[in-house]
């Protein structure tokens, strides 16, 4: 079974066929799982993947043991797919596995590094989402290096952020083995990694975790880089060695299935798999490993080649070199040089300092926030914790220094801070445990008089504010690490949902209100897959004033077509009676559209405001007066300009006019006769082709018709409606109307040598020569037509149409 044909998909990049992601906490197993399926309903994942998530066993099997545990669950799966009464490795042979590794909490994101945000918004998206390590590392599976592989399990990490030039490509023909892609890098950054020691046929001879210098010079490559160890392994079960494979792989899930340890049993994966590793060396690509330094951290959210105010909602506010990530700013606020706000609700005035973090906190601590004793280069965060039955809103503090390597907290080394609080260092770890700052006593959490400890008392204490050491003492405290470990991932994404929604339809609003031509499409998609269209149409009906209620409606149409899933059929115009089905909802949305082109027609009209016409000359009896137009080139953008597309998109139209062997191929010519009535004439390819069709209007009757495309003389009825030579709604009958105002009738001759649907703008060209007849009235519209804008051009198309169907 080949990869290259079968296995790529224009929805969703790479046809994996399962995708496997393991959790270090119990309720991360159904919150994440959430977050695959949001994935693959957005289309970054193929939606016939399927995707399980499952936790690491408590046993220290470290990452083998999670990996063949995770094989082992897609192996149940797929065995009860195809139809197996007992696990078997046979369903692996054609299958594509991708199994995600989450690893250990981190202290930037109470969501595990797979799920931290990161700045970058992507343009292409259809979906207004977020961008975190784990869309990165999809993408870049899915669209560089994946592509063509033949079937196989891969390996990954999500603790990092892998960049690979965009040229790079990866060859899969003819191969069979085991793959590892590796990322160059400084010596000096590898001192704290592992890098691949290869023989020039890039064969894995060693693996150099944490070496010397000495040790890692080993592995410079002829850049002058090293091979970093990516986290990055593909497995081939293919015919060359499969049978040791599974074999193998049998016995391995027998073993974690029972709990025996599998160094216990003389199992070594690296030493089975080395002989077997080729690296894959990735000249120009970048690896960013998610280290626990706050400061590295925020420069990583602050540097250069990532994009400013992400996802972001923001009222009034200073920044510079700052990032804003899926944010509400409600307010003055002043976000210093380097600071990074994410995941925040805040009401100005406020000053975030330069160098800072804010993340996780509610629009409520904007007050206590004020109120601090802020410095640069702090951290505070807000997590949402579950203790039993028992729900709070937990604070931390960090300095950006500070790391758990080192013996700092809040920028300053540990003396300074007992010599300040007065805390000793028994109050924040037990005798004998290991003293680190990850597991240090700090954070207040419930006091026994005082019940839940809010940000500026417990917070604000350690930062030097308010606040006393009794009341410190007496708090029931927590360690970081404590709180990540009992942080309720759930609330934290349904947090992060709620603001990314909030940010959504405050997008909206801006973009009606500014009435700039943003495309609304993403926004609305993501409302409709999160649960959230009830207030987001709530949003578009308040936000329809007058001035943009046309593009409110045609932003209703848009919502409830998302309702309806690509289902429902067209959009014809029935009643609708309950819109809750598919069809109903594509129903409504016609409704509204229509809607919406009603109020742009009368927008249209009111430019009659502007236009003053004074009495001309009316030219004699009999008098031929002739116009010729050239034809129309659309080079680009043709019809952008017209709404709704104009609304998302803007308009941006270029045209050339030409001629035709030479001659204006579009003409008309009228003249004034001495009958009341309305002599029509439409020629078929040009005036000397002798084909034409006469239409007489005796009538009102005769030109109610004007708006129907088939009608005879359909475009020539409706310019003498649309410009003012008659009126519709008049109690004067045609010939009354005719001769009080011209002393006369009209005879009009149109014609085109274009062939039909040329795109040559003929229909609408035609409507503006014979409105630009010099015996053509040229006054203002004196009724709304029931055309809306460019109908005149649709319409001559239509006319076109029937005109070669007969």
């Amino acid at each position: 079974m080949s990869g290259s044909s079968s296995s790529s998909s224009s929805s969703g990049g790479f046809r994996w066929t399962v995708v496997v992601l393991t959790c270090q906490h119990k309720d991360s197993v159904y919150s994440f799982q959430r977050e695959l399926e949001l994935r693959q309903q957005r289309g970054s994942l193929w939606e016939g993947a399927l995707v399980l998530t499952v936790r690491d066993r408590q046993e220290p099997l470290g990452s083998g043991g999670a990996t063949l545990n995770a094989l082992l669950v897609a192996a149940e799966h797929l065995s009860n797919r195809a139809g197996h009464t007992v696990v078997t490795a046979d369903v692996l042979d054609d299958a594509h596995i991708l199994i995600l590794h989450t690893g250990r909490d981190f202290p930037w994101s109470s969501c595990s590094r797979a799920f931290c945000w990161l700045p970058p918004e992507r343009a292409d998206r259809r979906v207004l989402a977020p961008v975190c390590c784990l869309d990165l590392l999809l993408d870049c599976l899915s669209t560089q290096v994946c592509p063509g592989s033949p079937p196989g399990v891969w390996v990954c990490s999500t603790d990092m952020i892998l960049t690979i030039p965009p040229d790079f490509a990866l060859s899969w023909k003819g191969f069979s083995g085991v793959r590892v892609l590796a990322l160059p890098g400084d010596v000096s950054y590898a001192a704290s990694h592992g890098v691949y020691l290869s023989d020039q046929q890039g064969q894995v001879r060693d693996i150099i975790y944490k070496g010397t210098k000495e040790q890692i010079q080993q592995a410079v490559m002829p850049d002058g880089k090293v091979p970093l160890v990516s986290s990055k392994i593909k497995h081939t079960f293919c015919v060359s060695w499969c049978q040791s494979s599974v074999s193998w792989f049998q016995s391995s899930i027998s073993l974690v299935s029972s709990g025996v340890s599998l160094a216990s049993a003389g199992f070594s994966t690296p030493c089975l798999f080395l002989p077997l590793v080729l690296t894959v060396y990735v000249p120009g690509g970048h690896y960013d490993y998610l280290t626990l330094s706050g400061k590295q951290h925020v420069d990583r959210l602050t540097c250069d080649r990532t994009n400013r105010n992400t996802l972001s909602h923001i009222q009034v506010t200073s920044c510079s070199s700052a990032s804003s990530l899926e944010i509400v700013m409600e307010g003055d606020v002043a976000v210093a040089t380097g600071a990074v706000v994410q995941h925040c609700h805040l009401q100005g005035p406020l000053v975030v300092p330069s160098g800072c973090l804010l993340s996780g906190l509610e629009s409520p601590t904007s007050q206590s926030i004020r109120q601090l004793n802020l410095a640069d280069d702090i951290i505070i965060q807000g997590h949402r914790i579950e203790l039993g039955e028992l729900k709070l809103n937990v604070f931390t503090v960090m300095g950006v220094s500070s790391d758990d390597s080192n013996a700092s907290f809040l920028n300053q080394r540990w003396s300074l801070f007992y010599s300040r609080t007065g805390i000793q260092p028994e109050e924040l770890w037990v005798r004998g445990e290991r003293r680190s700052l990850l597991e240090a006593r700090l954070f207040p959490v419930l006091h026994p008089r005082g019940g839940a400890v809010g940000l500026e008392g417990g917070v604000g204490w350690l930062l030097g504010g308010g606040g006393c050491p009794r009341r410190w003492r007496e708090a029931w405290r927590l360690s970081l690490k404590e709180v990540l470990s009992l942080t309720q991932q759930n609330a934290e994404l349904q947090w992060r949902e709620e603001l990314l929604f909030l940010v959504g339809r405050r997008r909206v609003i801006d973009a009606l209100m500014s009435q700039t031509d943003v495309c609304l499409l993403p926004c609305f998609r993501a409302a409709v897959l999160g649960g959230q269209q009830g207030a987001l149409l709530e949003t578009l009906d308040n936000s329809a004033e007058l001035d943009v209620a046309a593009r409110c409606l045609s932003c209703i149409a848009d919502v409830l077509v998302c309702m309806a899933g690509g289902r429902g059929g067209l959009r014809t115009v029935f009643p609708v009676t309950a819109p809750h089905r598919p069809d109903l909802l594509v129903r409504a949305a016609r409704h509204y559209e229509g809607a919406g082109q009603v109020l742009l027609r009368q927008a249209v009209m009111s430019s009659q405001r502007f236009i003053s016409i004074g009495q001309g000359e009316v030219p004699p009896l009999e008098e031929w007066q002739e116009v010729e137009c050239p034809a129309r080139l659309d080079l680009a953008g043709g019809w952008s300009d017209t709404p709704p597309i104009a609304f998302e998109h803007g308009g941006s139209v270029t045209n050339a006019a030409v001629r035709i062997d030479g001659k204006r191929p579009i003409g008309a010519r009228a003249r004034r006769i001495a009958e009341p009535r309305l002599l029509l004439v439409s020629y078929a390819g040009g005036r000397e082709s002798g084909v034409s069709m006469e239409t007489v209007c005796n009538s009102l009757d005769d030109l109610r018709d004007y708006c129907q495309p088939h009608a005879p003389g359909a475009l020539l009825k409706a310019v003498c409606v649309c410009s003012g030579l008659v009126s519709l709604s008049s109690q004067h009958s045609l010939g009354d109307q005719l001769m009080q105002r011209w002393g006369g009738g009209l005879e009009l001759h149109s014609w085109s040598v274009l062939p039909t649907g040329s795109g040559l703008g003929t229909s609408s060209i035609l409507a503006g020569a014979l409105s630009s007849c010099p015996t053509f009235p040229s006054s203002p519209f004196t009724e709304p037509p029931s055309l809306c804008p460019g109908s005149l051009s649709r319409l001559g198309r239509c006319l076109d149409r029937s005109w070669q169907q007969k």
